[in-house]
């Protein structure tokens, strides 16, 4: 049984909906997560687009549309990777069209790219969807697990985490400048612009822009200047590479993103919590303690301990440890009343992951938790 099931079957269920209509589908995949290999774990049949490039030169690329009409015609649903077409033959981008426009009845064509997704919207006139990672609480046994732990919510991390560096090189293709894979490095380890504007000068944010529009780089929230690389598999490959000695959880994870959540705050707020509102503000200094766990000190200089519950007793151990700062446990949306008053009476917030979620609508921020 898949440990993303629960995800899946929800996928499943909205695209079978959506796919009744017997038209055309574009389907907005994060570059997190692998289309082909997603697609397939949901029981379609795909044509992988960066798989067959290689056998077509520029001069043939129509020899490529009609291979992909005559594998449609065999009983195959999706189209994948259609942006490596886009990118990789750049003076053939009207085949790129063409495909496009090609398609009729059921079928799916996924993008991980979001402007090529609404640009092909534009283009085409076809229905469309939008995917996000999985949250949380759809994946209720990643704090147990430290892959589906790492994996961010991505369904297809696990599968790749043992060749990350074949993968990772394999999107990397898409990217000729060397100064937007230094920015990919530079957001995995540091947390906002910095020094970038010296190092890099006036095109920074030309830089910026093409890895926002390719969806490598998100931005973190409202706050100016706090950024994140959307693919946890780019990160672990940078921290593998370049920062082995260092904890994978402090640049891989949900407690990264966590952080990101908060590091993205403008200005001060206030978190409608299951026990009372959380109010914070912008956060100027960030401290990693270990997998679960980090504490941050806003520009009011209150500190905040956050930590994703792990169990109640280890977590209530664990927090006693800290009794001057602000303590906040974050908990599956289903925790019971019971569990969360025996928080309560020490003085810990509980913050649910639905709150949380309820509250990045708010600050932009670009996925689930």
């Amino acid at each position: 049984m898949s440990l993303f099931s629960k995800f899946h079957s929800k996928i499943r269920r909205r695209l079978n909906t959506r796919l009744k209509a017997g038209v055309p589908l574009l389907l907005y995949i994060p570059p997190s997560i692998d289309q082909t290999t997603f697609m397939s774990s949901l029981g379609y049949k795909s044509i992988d687009i960066s798989s067959l490039i290689v056998r077509y030169p520029s001069r043939y690329l129509d020899r490529l549309v009609s291979r992909v009409k005559s594998l449609l015609n065999k009983g195959y649903e999706v189209v994948t990777n259609l942006e490596y077409m886009y990118y990789l033959f750049p003076r053939e981008r009207e085949v790129f069209n063409t495909l496009l426009l090609s398609m009729e009845g059921p079928v799916v064509i996924t993008f991980s790219v979001k402007f090529l997704f609404e640009s092909a919207l534009k283009l085409t006139g076809y229905d469309s969807m939008s995917l996000t990672e999985a949250s949380l609480d759809d994946i209720p046994d990643a704090v147990k697990n430290d892959s589906l732990f790492l994996s961010e919510g991505s369904p297809t991390f696990p599968d790749f985490i043992g060749s990350y560096v074949d993968h990772v090189i394999r999107q990397m293709l898409t990217i000729r400048d060397s100064n937007e894979r230094f920015l990919l490095y530079y957001f995995t380890r540091y947390r906002g612009i910095g020094r970038l504007a010296r190092i890099m000068g006036p095109e920074l944010g030309t830089y910026l822009n093409r890895l926002i529009r390719k969806g490598f780089i998100a931005r973190a929230g409202e706050r100016r200047g706090i950024y994140f690389v959307r693919d946890p598999l780019v990160r672990y490959y940078i921290h593998r590479m370049y920062m082995p000695l260092e904890s994978p959880y402090k640049y891989v994870g949900y407690l990264y993103l966590i952080r990101k959540f908060f590091e993205g705050i403008k200005g001060r707020v206030s978190i409608p919590t299951y026990s009372g509102d959380l109010y914070i503000a912008e956060t100027e200094k960030f401290y990693f303690l270990n997998r679960n766990s980090f504490m941050l000190v806003d520009m009011d200089r209150v500190r905040y301990l956050f930590r994703i519950s792990t169990g109640l007793k280890d977590d209530l151990r664990f927090m006693e440890k800290y009794p001057r700062v602000e303590r906040v446990i974050i908990t599956p949306s289903d925790i019971s009343s019971r569990t969360s008053r025996s928080y309560e009476r020490v003085g810990i917030k509980v913050l649910r992951v639905k709150d949380i979620n309820s509250f990045t609508r708010f600050t932009n921020f670009p996925r689930l938790i």
